[in-house]
This record gives C-alpha cells, sequence and structure tokens, in this order.
C-alpha cells in the first residue's frame, strides 16, 4: 500500500479514561504499519479503548483493536461496537450537518467574543460556544425535521423503538440551548460506537456517501474481534465469512447479505429443531416435558449435568439427550426426516450421535431460512402438534437468548409486545473453521419474520459474534 493509499485510509482511536491493561488487534490483509503504529500508541496509553482503521474509498474495514481493563470484569471491556460518550467528535457531525444544508462559512461567537470564528477555526479551537451557536442557526435555518432526517441517514437512532447502534436524543421540542450543547459538548443526549464513528468519518472523506464496511473483514468479523480475549496478539486474521438473511412474512420477501448465504456448513446445535421435530412426530419422544435421566458421563456444560426434559434440552442445547433422542430413532429414521424436511444436504452418514456436529449433515443459511418459513407457516410434513410444541420451545425469555452456556442479553431491551424465538449453534466445521448460528423467528405486533445469522471463522472467534451480527440487523431494521 502506498502512501498515497493511506491518505485515504482513517484512523480512528477513541481510549477511554480508566486504567487498564494491552491491547489487541486483528489485521485483515497484510501487515500494515499504521495498524501496529496505532496499537501501540493506545497500548503505550495503558487505558481501555478501541481503534478502527478504514479505508475512507471503499469502506474497507482494514484493522480493529480493543482492550479490556480486566479480563474477569468483562463489563468494562471498550469494544469497537460499545456505545460511549462521543464528546467533542460531535462538533464534526454538526460541521457536516452545516456544509450538507449550505455552501456558507459564516463565523459564529466563541465564548462572547463575537461572530468572528469560522467553521473551520471552532473545530481547531475546540469551540463548544461557536459550534452550539451553529447548531441552532442551522435548526433555524433549515427546520428540526430536515436536520433529524439528515442524522438519520448518518445512521442515528432517535430513541423511539429500537436504535441503531448511535442514538441522539433531539427533537423539534427541545429547547434551543439543549440542541445547541449536545452538538457542541457531546456528553448529554448522544451515544455512538467507535465503529460507527470510523463510518461517520469516511461518509465524511467520500463526499458525503457512506459506504458499508466490510470488504476486507466482514462486520460479523470486526464484532467477534472485537470481543475476543484481551491477551491476544497482534496476529493477522484467517477470512472469516457471515451471512445475515431476513425472510418478511408480510411482504413474502427474503433479503439476505454475505458471503456465507448460500454455503454449507455444519448446522451444529440449530440442527436440535429438525431433531425434536422427528422425536415428536415419531413418538419416541412423548411431548416436551418428557424427562431423561443424566447418568452423570461426559464433559458436558454445567447446563447439561443434570436430567432434562426436551424443552429445557432445547432451551440449553443439551447435547446428551438428543444423542438419546438420534438412538431412539435410528439411522433410516433419521435419513428419512431429513428427506421429508428438505434439511440441508440430507447426510447423516458420518455418525448417528454426531452428524450434526461438525459432521456429514450441512446447511445453507438460506436453506435455513427456507425450513424456518415453512416450520412458522405451519407447512412441514409433521404433525400439527409437534410443530406447535417446537415453536413453543423456542420461544425466548424477555430480553435475552438462552443456550449452554446460560443466558445472553440480545440487544436489550426489546420493544412492548416483542416474541422472539431462536435456537443457537456452534461447532468446528470439517474444515477446521469455528461455525456460529443464530437462528429463529421475530414477532412485533402483526410483523413476524424469520432470521438466520451465521458466522464462520478461525478458532478465537467470538462465540457471541453471531448473536451480535443477529442483533446489530435487527436493530437497524427497527426490529428490536
Amino acid at each position: 500500500m502506498g502512501a498515497g493509499e493511506w491518505l485515504r485510509v482513517w484512523v480512528l482511536i477513541c481510549g477511554m479514561l480508566a486504567a487498564g491493561v494491552g491491547a489487541h488487534a486483528q489485521i485483515a490483509g497484510e501487515r500494515i504499519g499504521v495498524a501496529a503504529y496505532a496499537t501501540d500508541r493506545l497500548n503505550r496509553l495503558a487505558r481501555p479503548g478501541a481503534i478502527v482503521v478504514q479505508n475512507v474509498r471503499t469502506g474497507a474495514l482494514v484493522a480493529v483493536a480493543s482492550t479490556t481493563a480486566d479480563p474477569a470484569r468483562p463489563e468494562e471491556h471498550v469494544g469497537v461496537t460499545s456505545r460511549v460518550l462521543p464528546l467533542s467528535l460531535t462538533k464534526l457531525l454538526a460541521a457536516a450537518l452545516w456544509w450538507d444544508h449550505t455552501d456558507k462559512d459564516s463565523a459564529f461567537s466563541c465564548q462572547g467574543s463575537g461572530p468572528n470564528t469560522t467553521i473551520h477555526q471552532s473545530l481547531v479551537d475546540g469551540c463548544d460556544g461557536a459550534v452550539a451557536e451553529m447548531s441552532i442557526a442551522l435548526r433555524h435555518t433549515v427546520g428540526s425535521d430536515a436536520v433529524l432526517r439528515r442524522l438519520a441517514a448518518f445512521g442515528f437512532g432517535n430513541g423511539s423503538g429500537a436504535a441503531p447502534e448511535s442514538q441522539i436524543l433531539l427533537s423539534a421540542k427541545m429547547d434551543d440551548a439543549t440542541w445547541g450543547r449536545t452538538f457542541a459538548i457531546g456528553e448529554d443526549d448522544v451515544t455512538v460506537t467507535p465503529l460507527h464513528v470510523s463510518r461517520i468519518l469516511q461518509a465524511i472523506g467520500n463526499d458525503g456517501v457512506m459506504v458499508p464496511g466490510g470488504r476486507v473483514m466482514s462486520s460479523a468479523a470486526v464484532i467477534g474481534l472485537a470481543n475476543s480475549p484481551a491477551d491476544t496478539q497482534l496476529t493477522s486474521v484467517q477470512a472469516t465469512d457471515s451471512c445475515f438473511a431476513l425472510y418478511d412474512f408480510g411482504s413474502g420477501k427474503t433479503e439476505s447479505e454475505g458471503a456465507l448465504c448460500n454455503a454449507r456448513v455444519t448446522p451444529a446445535s440449530t440442527f436440535k429443531i429438525a431433531h425434536a421435530l422427528a422425536a415428536l412426530d415419531a413418538g419416541v419422544v412423548t411431548g416436551p416435558q418428557e424427562q431423561m435421566p443424566y447418568d452423570g458421563s461426559g464433559d458436558w456444560p454445567e447446563t447439561a449435568q443434570r436430567d432434562h426434559t426436551l424443552a429445557s434440552a432445547i432451551r440449553y442445547s443439551v447435547v446428551w439427550y438428543f444423542q438419546r433422542v438420534a438412538e431412539r430413532l435410528g439411522p433410516q429414521r433419521e435419513r428419512d426426516y431429513l428427506h421429508r424436511l428438505k434439511y440441508g444436504n440430507e447426510d447423516p452418514s458420518s455418525g448417528l450421535t454426531t452428524f450434526w456436529i461438525g459432521g456429514s449433515l450441512q446447511i445453507s443459511p438460506m436453506e435455513q431460512v427456507a425450513f424456518l418459513r415453512r416450520l412458522y407457516l405451519d407447512s412441514l410434513p409433521v404433525s400439527k402438534r409437534a410443530a406447535a410444541d417446537v415453536r413453543e420451545m423456542l420461544v425466548q425469555p424477555q430480553n435475552v437468548v438462552t443456550n449452554a452456556a446460560g443466558e445472553h442479553p440480545f440487544d436489550n431491551p426489546w420493544p412492548k409486545g416483542t416474541v422472539l424465538s431462536a435456537k443457537t449453534g456452534a461447532s468446528d466445521d470439517r474444515d477446521g473453521r469455528r461455525v456460529l448460528w443464530i437462528v429463529g423467528h421475530i414477532r412485533r405486533g402483526r410483523r413476524t419474520y424469520v432470521f438466520v445469522s451465521c458466522v464462520a471463522g478461525p478458532a478465537g472467534t467470538s462465540p457471541d459474534a453471531a448473536m451480535n451480527l443477529a442483533a446489530e440487523r435487527l436493530r437497524r431494521r427497527h426490529l428490536l
């Protein structure tokens, strides 16, 4: 990468004023000096923080880095998708909005000195008064609604319902003083993520065009890597692929994004949905409350080391329970149900009790969408009772998703009346990649959707990467 190209790369370093230790970075493509340098600076600061390196013209996320104050206290983690106060970065947003609506390079008052401070000088000097005055003047010139619409185009939510990754709580009813202070100081009524700030800077540097990041590193990879362990060293990254797909029952349309959408990978524990359908339809399990005793064997998560019903085995993703289901069904019925359900490649040949865990059975995210769509349309070739029971068992507690590791906050709090059904999955695939899933259904009022999120990456990819990708995409669409 030549010197000229680096003129088109933004480096954003967001450091928090708290004691902390070391940074880690994950770099896509070449080892690039600017990312190593930025990481070294963050290390020297010895404060929790985050770094995003983004190419302005292409939108490619070249590198990310983040820190944590204490690995034992993850709530203090500062990642590229953590919401923080922007402070004076809002001055850049105010200037961009001003020049977006007018070519005038007006002068404003800085600390009572009279209207003799240009916008450029306001940014250089960090003059709160001038920026507040400019923001109020813009409001009076173009109207509050025009400013709010432009903020939404920049990706800001306004606090009504589910917001995008950043929020700015402005309204047409707000008084001028609060409006101006929000833009000038960035401490009240506004939160951002480092990744979103990088996108805003990318748009400013790219003639106002915000290019979605992730051509070198997917957004799922950024989310996963930013939440990986704090002691990871500076290293190059294997390719990480992802897919997010959403089916809208109202319109009958499916939207999808990501290189993984049509690639078959192991279903891991998302297969428990199909497995439960087969078990109930065949009668090898009598109902959601049929309990099987734990025999004390196996190196299972703590949540699995007890007796389980079918319902709790789905909720806590209990492998041994479904291995017994497989034994009750037997090889031929397993194959028959895979064919009847049109589930992926329909191949259970690698082993009766493991074929869905990094084995021969594979399915693509788009095939998962088709399967779930039929489940929620009640058109699968199984009994109505079996399908209804499985749908009921997938419903999640409010604001969380539950699996073998326990309860995970899922972009909470959810809007009133939201019902989320989901199943996660995680396993190494046959090619050694770590495959992570969350699939499910969401209902908000009369609107219903099926969603699928899948991430496949190197060992060490965050176990929450698929959940974080799904939460971000659902939030962006105002479904959470």
